[in-house]
């Protein structure tokens, strides 16, 4: 194929692309990137071996809580960084974060009707998965034709109703919720 998509990233927003095959029958998304996140042990391990201590956040009683983040010291005071590449985070970067993007490159299935680039902040993949974001745009692209420019907007919205239906208990409960949807063809 001719068609391809190049992505470099870094941190933990993601990017997928969704394509339609046979009409809107079949919508398939496909990962395009990485979570920088401490998910694998070589990240862990790059952490440690730069000073930096990876551990949940722990509550006064010793409870983890959250997901595993980056800390300067045992009393995790700082900074507590929940990815393990960051752009512009000197205090993380002196303990092993860096901003060594990853990359790579893909075919766009040549039999594919319709095709959309989603990027995302972790607000929206923390509650959303994958298949659920292009299920949601696709219906955009297929049915609300003069409403495609808004459909980024329209994809935040449906997360950050999500947050509120996860965590209705807590107050001011969304991560940061940001995404761009680029109709491709």
């Amino acid at each position: 194929s001719d068609k391809k998509i190049y992505v470099a990233w870094v941190g933990d927003s993601r990017a997928i692309l969704v394509t339609t095959m046979n009409g809107w029958k079949n919508v398939h998304a496909v990962a395009l990137t990485r979570d920088h996140n401490y998910s694998t042990d070589e990240e862990k391990e790059r952490i440690g071996n730069q000073g930096g201590i990876v551990s949940s956040w722990k509550d006064q009683e010793g409870k983890e809580l959250g997901p595993l983040r980056c800390w300067k010291d045992e009393s995790m005071t700082s900074p507590g960084l929940a990815m393990s590449k960051s752009i512009g985070d000197s205090v993380a970067h002196s303990i092993g974060v860096n901003a060594d993007a990853d990359s790579m490159e893909m075919n766009i299935p040549e039999n594919a009707d319709h095709c959309a680039l989603i990027i995302a902040s972790d607000g929206v993949w923390d509650v959303m998965s994958n298949d659920s974001v292009a299920n949601f745009v696709v219906s955009y692209m297929k049915n609300k034709k003069n409403e495609k420019r808004l459909v980024s907007e329209k994809l935040c919205l449906e997360a950050q109703s999500h947050w509120f239906r996860r965590l209705k208990h807590v107050p001011d409960p969304c991560d940061d919720i940001s995404a761009v949807v680029s109709i491709l063809f």
